[in-house]
């Protein structure tokens, strides 16, 4: 088959979008099928990265004096995709990663006699759609989604079809239980954290265990805040700073609990069984820390400042002082078990238009 990927990344918009399509287009070629990433030119574009997975890759060449990164005109971008398109074959489905679009493109694409899967975060977005997947969603009746004009022929929902890198089920064999004392704690907030919840996250660990744990940060590859992190962490011998290309999972395995946000890092930890004091930093991310909570695998903690940071810390004294327990640990390993890109390739390979699942 072949499969298109519409979906951007940005400064703004993270790389979480590209980064679970690219591990699905990674699935999708262990079954022999082909992959093409169709993405705006954006600040912090990620079409390097795209090839060096071993995908394909084109610029849609847009206006930006007359669009934003979350409001573009779907005719005109659809119009874009079809000129850049004619380079591969027509594709046997397209997928929809992108909060910019939604119904009109959709439909567009499927008068084209395309299949169409749309990745989206949110319920209340109209969409028309073959395949329809919500990672986020642990507990949600069918009809909730129908009454928001969210129409498809199969739905996909909830972590069991989160888009993990394979690596994700394979170390999952090795991860342990948490329990006991904290060694060490793995922080991450993604690609960009332009609110810096990284250094005031480093804050509040030094003041609670100083040099008592390891802790392991994960630099944003676009960060605004990457020489102020650097500054803050030579002051601390027990502070490992991992560059944000490297694989997290090696590093999620060997950590006792976890400090970051609620975006797509949320399933890889927990289907490795890593813990989570997280906050949500963007409105995509408040449903996935809403069921992060509901289920267990994560603590939520506020996103203003002054109530992050308080929060934070009354959290890692209670830990310092009583330790993990495993019980929390084995809530994690629940909720995700790192295939869910496997289920969605074999979705699709496997497509035929019957009842919503």
């Amino acid at each position: 088959m072949e499969i298109h990927f519409r979906v951007d990344s940005s400064t703004n918009l993270g790389l979480g979008h590209v980064s679970r399509c690219l591990n699905l287009a990674d699935a999708l070629a262990g079954y022999r099928h082909q992959s093409t990433f169709f993405c705006r030119d954006l600040p912090g574009s990620t079409v390097p990265w795209i090839k060096s997975r071993g995908h394909r890759a084109r610029i849609l060449k847009t206006s930006p004096e007359t669009e934003t990164e979350i409001e573009i005109d779907q005719l005109t971008d659809y119009e874009l995709y079809v000129i850049e398109r004619h380079d591969f074959p027509s594709p046997d489905w397209i997928v929809v990663d992108a909060y910019a679009l939604g119904k009109e493109w959709e439909l567009l694409a499927q008068s084209d006699h395309a299949r169409v899967m749309v990745i989206d975060d949110f319920i209340d977005r109209p969409h028309n759609a073959d395949l329809y997947l919500n990672q986020n969603i642990i507990s949600l009746e069918l009809r909730v989604l129908q009454s928001n004009d969210v129409k498809a022929k199969k739905n996909l929902l909830g972590p069991k079809f989160a888009l993990l890198s394979s690596e994700y089920s394979e170390l999952r064999k090795k991860a342990k239980v948490r329990s006991g004392r904290i060694r060490q704690v793995f922080v991450y907030f993604g690609g960009v954290d332009q609110q810096d919840y990284l250094t005031r996250s480093l804050k509040c660990l030094t003041e609670v265990f100083g040099d008592d744990i390891s802790v392991v940060l994960v630099a944003p590859e676009m960060g605004p805040n990457l020489e102020a992190i650097h500054t803050y962490c030579r002051e601390f011998e027990n502070i490992s700073i991992v560059d944000g290309g490297e694989s997290l999972s090696r590093l999620m395995v060997d950590s006792q609990i976890a400090v970051g946000a609620f975006g797509a890092t949320t399933w890889e930890r927990a289907s490795l069984g890593l813990p989570v004091l997280g906050v949500a930093i963007s409105d995509n991310q408040n449903r996935v820390a809403e069921n992060a909570e509901k289920t267990g695998v994560g603590v939520v903690l506020p996103s203003d400042d002054t109530g992050f940071e308080l929060g934070l810390r009354k959290a890692l004294l209670k830990l310092k002082k009583s330790g993990i327990g495993p019980s929390w640990s084995k809530r994690c390993f629940k909720v995700s078990d790192g295939l869910g890109s496997h289920r969605v390739a074999q979705a699709m390979i496997s497509f035929t238009p019957s009842a919503s699942q």
